[in-house]
């Protein structure tokens, strides 16, 4: 089984069985890995709709990066 600890607390055991420890180590990173970018990914695309007032869609969103790469710096979405 794979095992997520927050310190010295088991935060979540996974269900499936793993013929390794390194098995489940992995499927275990893969478990949170997924679920920190749809974290991440909600709160970009709340921070985006805030400052805008509209929903985001990708193509504005591929748009915007595209600008500010041309503009040789990150767009910073921080105050939004």
């Amino acid at each position: 089984m794979g095992v997520v600890t927050v310190g010295e607390v088991e935060a979540y055991r996974t269900l499936e069985a793993f013929p390794t420890p390194s098995d489940a180590e992995r499927a275990t990173q893969q478990l949170v890995a997924s679920v920190v970018g749809e974290l991440l990914a909600g709160v970009e695309w709340r921070r985006v709709r805030n400052a805008t007032g509209a929903t985001p869609t990708r193509r504005a969103l591929a748009l915007e990066v595209l600008k500010s790469q041309l503009r040789g710096r990150p767009r910073d979405l921080s105050d939004a």
